[in-house]
């Protein structure tokens, strides 16, 4: 399957996202009414399963079936299809549980259900709110904010909250930051989740996004050259400082990535001549351009590599304005 999202019964895909949303991730989720009842976010996303375990076995030379009773076996209840292998401490988190949490979280919180699914055959789950507020860099670049729940069944993620942004001209997303450092609450599948014991503190999330909207403004003021920006993406790709002229030209003739985040840099929605437009040159590639499949793409921009490569470009596009 060229895609990584599970079929369901009525032959669409394991997604689904609000008619009133902005954000298509590759135009073959299911889209429902913004409004719709748990149960319709439930069955649309994919989530209606349940994660069972087992005790992994293995036939000796003497072909007896033996237990390995500190292994386990995770797979999907509906299709009985494995998803990984895990210690016997391995507390599982439920699609139902992450999905209904997130409802209570929307519910009390004036927040706004946006997207949620699965991927990777049910081994991560994963629900997008919006929370209402945004920030208008320009006239003409608004930053839309979100918060993220996701969780894994194969031991890659802790299950995790956290606080995402999404600038409108481009859909590119980005990881808020406080003090250079991810916001998010993380519970390890070493204990337990328990929904009551986590909280999200929306006073917090308010005043992060305020700056937020600060950094971003002060990075679209400030100007780059076509030379400079081609020595921040080199330095920030490679891991290297204070590289000279030739060192720049090198990388930039001979790294892969290099030449697919300047393209995203030139020819990327929204492109800008600033650190703005740097730090979202990057994120457009990670985001739209990267990846086997729009769903690898995805799962990277939004948990791994390309989640990772984005703070980097953030932390160092910060200090960058800092330095002046």
């Amino acid at each position: 399957m060229a895609h990584e999202l599970s079929l369901l019964a009525d032959g669409t895909y394991s997604m689904c996202r609000a008619d009133d949303t902005q954000i298509s991730w590759h135009g073959l989720e299911n889209v429902i009414p913004a409004e719709s009842p748990f149960e319709i976010w439930l069955e649309k996303s994919g989530m209606n399963f349940n994660i069972e375990r087992s005790t992994v076995c293995f036939n000796d030379n003497d072909g007896i079936v033996r237990p390995m009773e500190n292994q386990h076996v995770l797979y999907r209840s509906d299709t009985k299809a494995p998803l990984s292998t895990v210690s016997d401490s391995y507390n599982i988190v439920q699609p139902k549980e992450v999905l209904g949490f997130f409802d209570d979280l929307c519910r009390k919180n004036q927040l706004k259900m946006d997207t949620a699914g699965v991927i990777r055959n049910g081994t991560k789950f994963w629900a997008l709110a919006r929370t209402g507020a945004y920030a208008d860099v320009t006239a003409n670049d608004r930053v839309m904010q979100y918060v993220l729940m996701a969780t894994s069944a194969d031991s890659s993620m802790a299950t995790t909250i956290k606080h995402t942004s999404v600038r409108v001209v481009c859909s590119n997303t980005l990881n808020m930051s406080l003090n250079n450092k991810e916001s998010a609450i993380r519970v390890s599948h070493s204990s337990l989740f328990n929904a009551d014991d986590v909280k999200m503190d929306l006073g917090l999330m308010e005043n992060e996004f305020e700056k937020f909207e600060e950094q971003a403004i002060d990075m679209h003021n400030h100007r780059v050259t076509i030379a400079e920006a081609r020595r921040w993406y080199a330095e920030m790709l490679s891991g290297t400082v204070d590289m000279d002229i030739d060192q720049v030209n090198k990388y930039a003739n001979e790294s892969r990535l290099f030449k697919s985040v300047w393209e995203g840099y030139a020819t990327g929605k929204g492109a800008e001549e600033t650190m703005w437009g740097l730090l979202n040159g990057l994120t457009y590639t990670v985001d739209h351009m990267r990846g086997r499949s729009n769903d690898t793409r995805m799962d990277s921009a939004m948990f791994g590599t390309g989640s990772i490569l984005k703070r980097k470009a953030f932390a160092k596009a910060l200090a960058s304005v800092w330095a002046d």
